[in-house]
Order: C-alpha cells, then sequence, then structure tokens
C-alpha cells in the first residue's frame, strides 16, 4: 500500500497500472510505525526520490464507534489544514487495529458499523478508502471476520508473496 500511495502521489505507473492523476495520500498507521519511515527511505531511494504527496499518522480510532470516528474527522482535517490537500487516497492499516469490539471481527454489528466508518471518512473527504486486512492462516478461506466484510467493499485484493521466490502477485478477488 505504501508503494501504491508513493506513486500514485507522483503520477508515476504503478507495476504497469496508469495513474491518471496525481493525488495526495494519507495513511493512518495502527501497526508497523517504527519500520515505516525506513521502508519509505529505501521505496524513494529506489526510485530516484520522486516528488511524492504521502503523510502518515500513527493513530487507531476504532472505526466501529461513532464517537472516535468523529474524534478522526478532526485529525484529518487538522491534517488537512497543515498540509493544505486534501487526500484522495486515505489508506486504514490496518483493519485489525481500528476495529475493536468485544464480539471481535466476526460480529455482524460491529462490522457493519466499521464499514458504516469507512464510508463516512469517504463521503467526507471525497477519497478512495484502502483498508488492509490480513487473512487468517488459511488464505484460501478468505479474510478474516464477519461475511459482511466482502458484503460491504467494493473491490477486494489479495497480495501473496511465494515464500521461496519471493515473488509478489496481486489479484483481484471482487
Amino acid at each position: 500500500t505504501m508503494s501504491m500511495a508513493v506513486h500514485l502521489s507522483a503520477g508515476l505507473d504503478w507495476f504497469g497500472f496508469k495513474v491518471k492523476e496525481k493525488c495526495s495520500a494519507l495513511m493512518l498507521l495502527g501497526e508497523g510505525e517504527e519500520g515505516l519511515p525506513n521502508r519509505m527511505r529505501v521505496l524513494l531511494d529506489s526510485m530516484s526520490n520522486p516528488e511524492i504527496d504521502v503523510h502518515m499518522i500513527n493513530t487507531t480510532p476504532n472505526l466501529a464507534d461513532d464517537d472516535s470516528v468523529e474524534e478522526l474527522l478532526k485529525k484529518i482535517d487538522q491534517h488537512i489544514e497543515s498540509v493544505d490537500r486534501v487526500p484522495k487516497l486515505i489508506v486504514i492499516d490496518t483493519l485489525s487495529t481500528h476495529f475493536v469490539h468485544d464480539g471481535g471481527q466476526n460480529n455482524d454489528q460491529a462490522m457493519s458499523k466499521f464499514l458504516n466508518g469507512c464510508k463516512r471518512i469517504r463521503n467526507e473527504y471525497e477519497a478512495t478508502v484502502l483498508v488492509v486486512h490480513h487473512h487468517g492462516k488459511d488464505s484460501e478461506r478468505g479474510s478474516r471476520g464477519s461475511y459482511l466484510l466482502n458484503c460491504g467493499v467494493d473491490l477486494e485484493y489479495q497480495l501473496d508473496r511465494n515464500k521461496s521466490t519471493k515473488q509478489v502477485t496481486l489479484k483481484c478477488l471482487k
């Protein structure tokens, strides 16, 4: 997702996919934030340091809770004010760190609230919301959590890496 955000913000094609228009990107980091600046530096070095418009916020609001979503919108508004640009890609990394509910990710009502939180963000900023989510131990069984997740998203892609060859494949599931 970082690579995608960097390419979109720089207006550079991403793995053969055409980027029609540059856009600002905002990544909401719920895990791995310690290592991401280093990964970003390596990625930019490998691309001859393109001019990018990717920003990161270390935050883990519960997107299944209306009050938390409201607080997040305020944080995003503050970010927009500081950079004077509205992000057109908002990455939520990961679903599990931005989803808190006693019933867990399998709870249909809570998953519905999470999806509504994502839609509020999308509608507020007229942005694409990309949610990073991990599948369970058996990737053939699909994503963890309520079936409503699959029903509630417009697109679903699966990224896999072959352990021996390190080759990465991206396939569209929905």
